[in-house]
């Protein structure tokens, strides 16, 4: 697991707006600021309510990339895409073809990135395939992979074994890596544990869990990053393969006020996204 540098890098949510605050020793021209979110594309949701909240993160963390799962059209995509557009951060999105109306998609700041390529892993088994972006981050000047997963949720022999391919995968891959996404790992806060598929992505520690500090201190909301009250279950994840660079980072599950899952009826999504802040090399 990566570790955490609570002197370096505190993040706050006050009144729905997040504050990056205290970078100390890292450098902000080399920080890149990520978000896991799952935006729900049931009927009930409301897209535009949805792309408050994407507004509100995007110029609160001065986000760079967007992982977003289930979205449900392009016309959606656009959106989120104008949602997060920012002054000084103007957005573009990348949606996969695979998933029907229940797409991944990315987000990428063009202000800080330079876009070079996208594909989806079409090999690997789910109806979701993983959706990869190749960037260049513009003041570190390094090239890396973005990667949003959506794994199999009824099928558990199927999350295993996307979980063990795009681990492998991965890993195999010479640019450092970014990954997040619902992954449906089940991972329960209070005992320390999720599911097989959970054991399986995080077997190797080259690969490692940017785990929210809420995890860390045992303080996260009743129902995790979703809003089900039978489970208290961490869904959406941001993991690092860092090719031995030594990135560092802070990752946290945002709107954790009580009432935020009341909202989902009125059109809100039904996850809590989840940042991750993290110091390139």
């Amino acid at each position: 697991m990566y570790r955490y540098r609570q002197a370096a890098l505190r993040i706050s949510l006050s009144l729905g707006i997040l504050v990056a605050l205290g970078l100390g020793s890292l450098a902000v021209a080399d920080t890149l600021s990520v978000v896991s979110f799952n935006v729900e594309s049931d009927r009930d949701t409301d897209p535009r309510l949805v792309g408050e909240d994407i507004a509100k993160i995007s110029s609160g963390a001065g986000v760079d990339l967007f992982g977003l799962a289930e979205v449900e059209s392009e016309t959606d995509a656009r959106t989120f895409q104008q949602a997060a557009s920012r002054e000084g951060g103007q957005f573009r999105y990348l949606l996969a073809k695979n998933g029907n109306e229940d797409r991944v998609a990315i987000l990428y700041n063009v202000d800080t990135l330079k876009f070079k390529e996208v594909f989806e892993l079409d090999r690997f088994p789910g109806s979701r395939k993983a959706l990869v972006g190749r960037f260049r981050h513009k003041a570190a000047g390094l090239e890396f992979l973005f990667i949003v997963n959506h794994f199999n949720r009824r099928d558990e022999e199927r999350r295993q074994q996307q979980a063990r391919l795009i681990r492998d995968w991965v890993l195999d891959q010479k640019l450092p890596a970014v990954l997040v996404g619902d992954f449906n790992f089940d991972f329960n806060p209070k005992t320390g544990r999720g599911n097989k598929a959970f054991d399986i992505f995080t077997a190797k520690p080259s690969l490692g869990w940017l785990k929210p500090d809420c995890v860390t201190k045992g303080n996260c909301p009743a129902t995790g990053t979703q809003c089900d009250r039978r489970y208290n279950s961490i869904m959406d994840f941001v993991f690092l393969a860092d090719k031995r660079r030594g990135w560092e980072g802070l990752a946290e599950v945002l709107f954790q006020r009580a009432n935020y899952c009341e909202r989902e009826r009125r059109g809100y999504a039904d996850h809590r996204p989840v940042l991750g802040l993290i110091a390139i090399k």
